[in-house]
C-alpha cells in the first residue's frame, strides 16, 4: 500500500546529524586503520579520534552539512516538480525513483561545486576541491538519506495508520490535518474536497491517489465520486432495487450499489472483530 513520503524528515536536525555521521564514517574507518596489525584497529580508536575530529575533518565539517543541505534540499525540490509524492511499490515505480533519486543528486553535486569554488576564491584555506570525493558523498548522502526517510514513513505508517497527516488548503494557507479526523473524501465537479466534523477543506489530491495513500482497513471508496471514514457509517440501510443508503455520523448519506455495501459490510466486520 502506497502512503505519502515524509519529506519534512529531511529538516530534521537529528537526522541530518545522523546522515552527517554516515558520511564521517568511511573516512574515520580509513584514518584509524593506518596500521598493518588487525587487531590494532581497536586500540588505536581513542587515539585516532581525537586526531580525526579536532586535526583533520574539524576543518571541512561546515562543508560537509553545506553538502547534506544541498543534497536533501534538491531531492525535495525535485519531488515537487517530478511528483515523487508516495511509496513506490511496482518495479517500474521503483525504477522511476531512483532516476529521480539520481538526477536531482546530479544536480546537487554541481551546485555544491559552484558553491565550493565561489567560497575557495575568497578562502584560501580550503583544501583543494576533489571533484570524485564530493560526487561520491553527493550520492552516498542521496542514497542512505532518501531511502532513510522510506524506511521512516513506512515505520510510522505501520505502527498507526490514521496518523497520516494530509495538506490541505485553508484561509491561511496548506495545513496538516490527521486522516483519523476526517469523515469523508468527495469529488465534486472538477475539485476535490475533505471534509472533517467542524470544516471542509480542498485538497490537490485526487481520488485515486487518495485511495492509494490510505489505509484500506478504514477507508472505502463507496462511489465514484466518494471516499469514507469506514469507522464513521452509522447506518446502512435499502433505498430500491439494487441500491442502498449509506449514513455517515454526521447524518450525511449517500447512494451505494450493492456491491459496494457488501464489501463495506466485510470491512466493518473485520474492524469490529479487530477492537
Amino acid at each position: 500500500m502506497q502512503k505519502e513520503i515524509q519529506y519534512s524528515i529531511l529538516r530534521n536536525p537529528l537526522y541530518v546529524l545522523g546522515c552527517y555521521a554516515i558520511l564521517l564514517l568511511p573516512k574515520f574507518i580509513n584514518s584509524c586503520s593506518n596500521k598493518t596489525v588487525v587487531s590494532s584497529f581497536w586500540n588505536n580508536i581513542p587515539s585516532c579520534s581525537k586526531e580525526f575530529v579536532f586535526v583533520k575533518f574539524l576543518g571541512n565539517s561546515i562543508w560537509s552539512i553545506v553538502l547534506l543541505i544541498v543534497v536533501f534540499e534538491s531531492f525535495k525540490i525535485a519531488s515537487k516538480y517530478l511528483k515523487i509524492s508516495f511509496f513506490p511499490v511496482k518495479v517500474k515505480e521503483w525504477l522511476q525513483f531512483e532516476s529521480k533519486l539520481i538526477a536531482s543528486s546530479f544536480v546537487a553535486f554541481f551546485c555544491y561545486l559552484f558553491l565550493a569554488y565561489s567560497f575557495s576564491i575568497f578562502n584560501k584555506s580550503i583544501e583543494d576541491i576533489d571533484v570524485l570525493n564530493i560526487f561520491y558523498k553527493a550520492m552516498l548522502v542521496a542514497f542512505v538519506g532518501v531511502h532513510g526517510v522510506l524506511l521512516i514513513s513506512y515505520l510510522k505508517y505501520k505502527k498507526n495508520p490514521l496518523n497520516q497527516k494530509i495538506a490541505v488548503k485553508s484561509s491561511i494557507g496548506n495545513i496538516p490535518i490527521l486522516v483519523n479526523k476526517i469523515i469523508w473524501f468527495e469529488k465534486i465537479d472538477r475539485n476535490y474536497f475533505v471534509n472533517s466534523k467542524n470544516a471542509v477543506f480542498k485538497i490537490d489530491y485526487n481520488l485515486a491517489e487518495l485511495d492509494k495513500m490510505l489505509s484500506k482497513k478504514y477507508f472505502f471508496r463507496i462511489n465514484r465520486a466518494v471516499i469514507v471514514n469506514i469507522p464513521t457509517v452509522k447506518n446502512i440501510t435499502h433505498w430500491e432495487n439494487e441500491k442502498y443508503i449509506v449514513e455517515l455520523t454526521n447524518k450525511k448519506d449517500f447512494v451505494v450499489t450493492r456491491k459496494r455495501v457488501v464489501e463495506l459490510r466485510i470491512l466493518i466486520e473485520n474492524l469490529q472483530k479487530n477492537k
